[in-house]
């Protein structure tokens, strides 16, 4: 499959760390999972799909990397993903580079922390937006591709019943990776994008080890510290022993 007919997923960076910035500061790396959920999602279904991460480099120094890697242009949207509001101010450089440079090409813009809270407010911030996704989005994923709705409404996403392909992420041994073992919360914090989605059981402990088992393998089973992932983690004792237990009879270090 050619190149340009990957959907290139880039996970907004931040110009300086947010706290102090210096040379570990600027090592300390964060996976996008959710967007890596939705790169993953669409290797499944058959596309061709990437994800780079904007770290601490520049809008322009990711933009030349996905054009001399012929990622760039693309006969799909950019997916411009924001995770956090200290990554906005990357955003919208990079967004007004992109539309320089490929005018004609469109952008979708999603983040569920930062675009859901006001849409309307958030629309002013980055008007390059051709559309918005303000919630998760594996539930309106083939819609994003296929239509050309200006706003795609909230809808809940159970967690993704497959592992994450670490490898799909540019420069994915930088990064740690992450197995989701839960969503919801439901507990009403008024601030959370979740107060009204309901908490998930963890996922089965046997799953999360065989999750782990490949993830191992996708980086060659180096040494890893996968994150287990959950708005709300609440898991038994039980649970913690049967984990322990298959990770053992795995051989997982």
């Amino acid at each position: 499959m050619a190149l340009d007919a990957a959907v290139v997923f880039v996970s907004a960076g931040m110009f300086e760390p947010k706290k102090r910035d210096h040379a570990l500061a600027r090592r300390q790396l964060y996976l996008n999972y959710g967007a890596l959920s939705l790169a993953t999602q669409l290797e499944l279904a058959g596309h061709c799909a990437i994800l780079v991460h904007g770290e601490h480099r520049s809008p322009a120094e990711i933009l030349n990397q996905l054009v001399t890697s012929r990622y760039l242009p693309s006969r799909y949207p950019l997916m411009l993903s924001i995770p956090s509001f200290y990554a906005l101010p990357w955003a919208q450089d990079f967004a007004r580079l992109f539309k320089r440079i490929f005018p004609g090409d469109e952008i979708i813009v999603g983040g569920r922390w930062v675009v859901r809270p006001d849409v309307d407010w958030f629309r002013d911030k980055i008007p390059e937006a051709g559309r918005l996704v303000p919630g998760l989005g594996e539930g309106v994923l083939c819609d994003l591709l296929a239509s050309s709705q200006h706003i795609h409404e909230r809808r809940p996403a159970s967690t993704p019943d497959f592992p994450l392909n670490h490898r799909l992420v540019l420069g994915y041994e930088a990064f740690q990776p992450s197995i989701e073992v839960s969503r919801g919360c439901g507990m009403g914090c008024v601030f959370c994008e979740e107060r009204d989605i309901r908490l998930e059981r963890v996922r089965d402990a046997t799953r999360v080890a065989q999750f782990l088992e490949l993830t191992s393998a996708q980086y060659n089973r180096e040494t890893i510290h996968p994150y287990l992932q959950a708005s709300f983690f609440a898991p038994g004792r039980n649970w913690a022993n049967q984990l322990a237990t298959e990770v053992k009879n795995r051989g997982l270090t």
